[in-house]
């Protein structure tokens, strides 16, 4: 019987279709000269603001025009009020509550005009030529669907309530599937672009599209319909463009104020709907697994704790009402994929990838989660593979402590800390710069990288930095081989023995902060000493029993006359030995295959095999206070200096805007690990990994480490 059902659902969304294009009700009759814009405006109890909408309508010096509004069964003095200022208005009663998705679709099945304008009853246009910016923007631009405006609070116009729709990233489930941008207005803002959806307090959109695509979707009733609709506008082919000079005034909260917890039923569930009707299936279907899994948790949570408040109990069970919904609701989710599909001009992937750009063009503060700092220019040793060895040792005017207490002040939420160098331990105070990082976000994981030169002093500084906060900390010292040859590799006698003493010190204090500490080996791999990591991880085995063992590839700027780096051939080898490590069980982890893997794709491709995030989410600052977007692309080069040490001001400032334009349009990749290894775990906390091309023949490889 689930195919009938799937027949019975797929009908009643075509009955929804064809009723737009219905012939006139008894009562109201059609222009023979229809106007250029319908003005569209539903309306239940607005009779305290409806008035300085219509007034502002009024006030337009685009006069061609027909005003509906569709009262939804108000218990105020909206239709009377509207009847006797405002007579030249069409005005539509419904004996039922219906809500606003199916009071739009009636008034605008009334009208023939090739445009509409929609308004809430609580919201206004400011001035008197929004209608006619408006109809000139979609005459002149046929590519365009829809047109989300300016939205501002009618208290304080500097207010910003919306400016176009955009989900939210990083996966999850909460709050709104949408996220719109309230915060004081910015430059940002002012900008015309493309955006996910359009909030109908304000939109104008053209009639032949909304009629292709089925109108507003009823089972919405109230919130998300306005995102679904403009959803399967940018499916059927066309734009949902933010333009700037269209304000739109509203007074917040008006309707949603009435609906107390059934706002929350609803956020839930048509969040839901929106995704799985119109984003890709797999998308679709880990954000619904999601959503189970925290309902599951907050419920377990709001039965644990005593004395809740009934609201937390009423709202844990709208959680489950909406789920419920959600699954009764199966063969119509499936019969509307079906006609979307019939209309559709895009893939479905697109969304994910508009929602990506549009995260990160409009966003004004710097989600930065991974920071690699050095901290210092010293070092004691003389790499062969340093990428800094025109740069060691060398007079620099190297961050100061109160700088950094700046810079980590304008951060949020960091997860990861990495202090570089130099050698970290030869900067007496980089035990306080952890603590500036554990006062600002106490969960922060720092990892050091060290030569291991500084046995007593890599344990006093990491004790110190143990002893404050809850946060994890990651030694990693630095062996490519052994004796003589890490020793010369290196450029310092006696090393490979100091390392093995500094490693022996440390994991004293792995038996007083237990697992808080965790010791690393990192070899870094060149075609010099790739023959000797067999012996070497005996070695470890034997002697550092308690560590991890990873490999890097050398990267970046080394000095070519020392330093061979690895084939595509050799990488390959690498990645056959660090399989055949891993299977061992020992001290080597299997999650390294995914970075050997994405890496070799990468030299494939001359493309990066998955989105970098690199100058977004996660950024490098060197000594000097100059920060770049990773290691090794270079420009642009700003100062911490030149932003008075607020790294938010990056998100605005337009040369990172380009290096992050040419990141994400995948003009550049690399093979380092670091940056490669974090971008894998965004995109796997991300609703879907977007699609990477085969192969890329016009990526530029001036940037690559291979």
């Amino acid at each position: 019987m689930e195919w009938l059902k799937v027949r019975v659902m797929d009908q009643e969304f075509q009955q929804q279709q064809q009723r737009l294009s219905a012939t006139e009700p008894e009562g109201l009759i059609l222009q023979s000269h229809p106007a250029a814009i319908d003005i569209i405006i539903p309306t239940h109890n607005g009779s305290k603001t409806i008035g300085m909408l219509l007034d502002s309508i009024q006030r337009q010096s685009f006069t061609n025009y027909e005003c509906v509004v569709v009262d939804d069964n108000s218990r105020d003095e909206t239709v009377r009020f509207v009847e006797t200022e405002f007579p030249w208005v069409r005005l539509i009663r419904q004996t039922n509550n219906r809500g606003p998705a199916h009071n739009r679709n009636i008034a605008i099945a009334h009208g023939r005009s090739p445009y509409i304008a929609i308004f809430d009853d609580d919201a206004y246009p400011e001035g008197t030529e929004w209608l006619a910016k408006g109809h000139g923007i979609l005459e002149g631009n046929p590519g365009i669907g829809q047109l989300a405006t300016m939205i501002v609070s009618a208290y304080d116009s500097e207010i910003l309530l919306d400016c176009g729709i955009k989900p939210m990233q990083g996966g999850g489930f909460g709050g709104t599937f949408w996220r719109r941008h309230q915060d004081q207005l910015h430059g940002k803002h002012l900008v015309p672009r493309k955006v996910l959806g359009a909030c109908t307090a304000g939109t104008i959109l053209r009639r032949d599209v909304f009629e292709k695509i089925g109108g507003f979707d009823e089972k919405y009733q109230y919130l998300a319909e306005d995102l679904d609709l403009s959803i399967r506008i940018h499916l059927a082919g066309l734009d949902v463009m933010y333009e700037p000079s269209l304000r739109t005034l509203h007074f917040e909260g008006g309707t949603a104020g009435q609906l107390g917890t059934a706002k929350h039923y609803l956020i839930y569930r048509n969040s839901l709907l929106v995704l799985l009707e119109n984003y890709p299936a797999d998308a679709a279907m880990k954000q619904l697994v999601a959503a189970v899994k925290e309902t599951v948790v907050s419920t377990l949570r709001t039965m644990r704790r005593r004395g809740m408040p009934p609201y937390s109990w009423l709202k844990a069970l709208r959680e489950w009402q909406a789920l419920v919904s959600v699954g009764f609701s199966a063969p119509r989710i499936a019969g509307k994929r079906r006609n979307t599909a019939k209309i559709s001009q895009r893939p479905r992937e697109y969304l994910i990838e508009l929602g990506e750009r549009l995260d990160e063009e409009t966003s004004l503060h710097m989600p930065v989660r991974s920071l690699i700092l050095l901290v210092t220019n010293k070092c004691n040793a003389q790499c062969r593979m340093c990428f800094l060895h025109d740069r060691i040792n060398r007079k620099a005017e190297t961050l100061a402590i109160e700088d950094l207490r700046k810079m980590f002040g304008s951060l949020g939420s960091l997860t990861n800390l990495v202090l570089g160098g130099g050698e970290p331990f030869l900067r007496k105070d980089i035990d306080q710069i952890c603590r500036l990082a554990l006062e600002r976000n106490g969960q922060t994981s720092i990892t050091v990288p060290t030569n291991g030169s500084l046995p007593d002093v890599a344990y006093d500084k990491t004790k110190s930095i143990l002893s404050y906060g809850s946060g994890q900390v990651l030694i990693s010292l630095s062996l490519d081989g052994l004796g003589e040859y890490h020793d010369s590799n290196r450029g310092l006698s006696g090393l490979f023995r100091t390392v093995q003493r500094c490693y022996d010190r440390l994991l004293v204090l792995r038996a007083i902060f237990g697992d808080r500490l965790s010791l690393q080996v990192n070899t870094c791999v060149t075609k010099d000493n790739l023959s000797q990591l067999d012996q070497l991880h005996g070695y470890l085995i034997a002697n550092m029993p308690e560590c991890q063992w990873t490999f890097e590839p050398v990267r970046g700027t080394f000095d070519p006359r020392t330093t061979e780096p690895l084939s595509r051939e050799d990488w390959e080898g690498l990645r056959a030995k660090v399989s055949a490590f891993a299977t061992s069980g020992s001290i080597v982890s299997g999650q390294l295959r995914p970075l050997y893997q994405h890496a070799i794709a990468s030299m494939g491709m001359k493309t990066q095999s998955v989105p970098c995030y690199a100058g977004r989410e996660f950024i490098f600052i060197d000594f000097e206070g100059n920060i770049l977007p990773c290691e090794t692309l270079f420009q642009p080069s700003i100062n911490l200096r030149d932003i008075d040490y607020d790294l938010n001001r990056l998100a605005v400032h337009p040369d990172w805007q380009a290096a992050r334009k040419l990141i994400r349009d995948r003009k550049c990749y690399c093979t380092h690990f670091c940056w490669l290894s974090d971008s894998i775990s965004q995109c796997r906390t991300r609703s879907a990994f977007l699609a990477v091309p085969r192969h890329r023949e016009d990526a530029t490889s001036r940037f690559t480490n291979t």
